[in-house]
């Protein structure tokens, strides 16, 4: 009667057997019964699948890794010393050099060889996957805004959904629920229409007075500072053209000629020529000047081609300052020998020949250099 239903022995096996049962597993059968108790035996047999591929792969992961570390442990097949070479070490170590009997083990060097690329295969192949599995995970996991602005909207639940349909009185507020939900409102402009009043003596004629408009950063030109400052950015900061940036613009319902643009773009360079010149005193003044040039392709109507190929030289001080400085040649006349006429102090560059005269004595009419 110990097999019986309701046997205390058994119901305690039952017990014990559900207490070490791993808590997945668990889960698992629950979910399939419940399926199977709603009458859906296709969901309950694609969800033992399901459960059956994540265990086998997560078995091959952990045989692939265990292969890893012995891997990182002993080395390859190849890198091992074979056993029969370890007993005939052992044997003319003790004096018994006979090794006719022996038992001889015939090793593939290419078969090892080919066993040995393949686990490493395996083994990139599964790290591959496990990282693009990693990086789908972060792609559908929270997305972390940093600061910007956050509006809050409370929804409050019907009135008509407040009373229990049960009992009939009235739910307690328990607390609420939070979801987050990240909107992108494109960029766009605002005109701003001023209007400035006008006044004039009747009697007199003695002139017209009008009120102060808006300060501009460029004469009778449109834009403020917010839009030279985007523009500037945009072309030297995220290296977009300007014809790029005005379609951009123009998708933002304004149409700005790229011809404007670029002008815009002499004229701020005009206005933070004092911040350069300041900016190449202190390079002048530093300590030490590290240099460099690189080719740069600029457009030339003048050019047959409508290209030449000028120099961009790149000036820092005491890793601290830079100043960047155009050449239409590569040439050291027009470059750093014209930039750093008349500084004392130690330069460092490259073994390119246009900074010999640096190193060689030759630039002391130009600049006193100590090396």
């Amino acid at each position: 009667m110990s097999g019986a239903t309701g046997d205390p022995g058994t119901a305690t096996i039952q017990q014990r057997t559900a207490a070490a049962e791993p808590s997945a597993l668990r889960q698992i059968r629950d979910s399939a019964q419940a399926l199977l108790a709603d009458g859906k035996v296709d969901e309950a047999f694609e969800f033992f699948v399901s459960a059956l591929d994540a265990v086998l792969r997560k078995t091959r992961d952990l045989e692939l890794l265990v292969a890893k570390l012995r891997r990182q442990q002993v080395g390859k097949k190849s890198e091992r010393i074979d056993p029969g070479q370890l007993q005939l070490l052992f044997e003319v170590l003790c004096g018994q050099a006979n090794t006719a009997d022996a038992p001889t083990t015939t090793i593939d060097p290419e078969a090892e060889a080919r066993e040995d690329a393949e686990l490493d295969r395996e083994i990139k192949d599964a790290e591959q996957g496990k990282g693009q599995e990693k990086g789908r995970r972060n792609r559908r996991g929270r997305v972390r805004a940093g600061k910007v602005e956050r509006q809050l909207h409370h929804h409050e639940v019907p009135e008509a959904e407040r009373m229990c349909a049960t009992c009939g009185a009235a739910k307690d507020r328990i607390g609420e629920d939070v979801t987050h939900m990240l909107e992108y409102v494109p960029g766009h402009f605002i005109e701003h229409e001023h209007h400035r009043d006008k006044f004039a003596c009747g009697k007199c004629k003695d002139g017209v007075t009008t009120a102060p408009g808006p300060d501009k950063v460029i004469d009778r030109s449109p834009a403020d500072a917010s839009v030279l400052a985007h523009v500037v950015v945009s072309k030297i900061e995220d290296h977009c053209p300007l014809h790029r940036l005005h379609r951009i613009y123009l998708r933002s319902g304004v149409d700005i000629p790229v011809s404007t643009m670029s002008d815009w773009m002499g004229e701020v360079a005009d206005l933070f020529s004092p911040l350069a010149a300041r900016l190449e005193a202190r390079i002048l003044a530093a300590y030490i000047d590290q240099m460099d040039a690189t080719g740069v392709k600029v457009l030339d109507p003048k050019s047959p081609e409508n290209i030449e190929r000028g120099t961009m030289w790149c000036y820092v001080g005491d890793e601290r300052d830079v100043v960047f400085r155009y050449t239409p040649t590569g040439e050291g006349a027009t470059g750093p020998w014209n930039f750093l006429a008349g500084r004392t102090g130690y330069v460092q560059a490259d073994a390119a020949s246009v900074f010999d005269r640096v190193f060689n004595g030759q630039a002391a009419s130009a600049v006193e250099v100590g090396c």
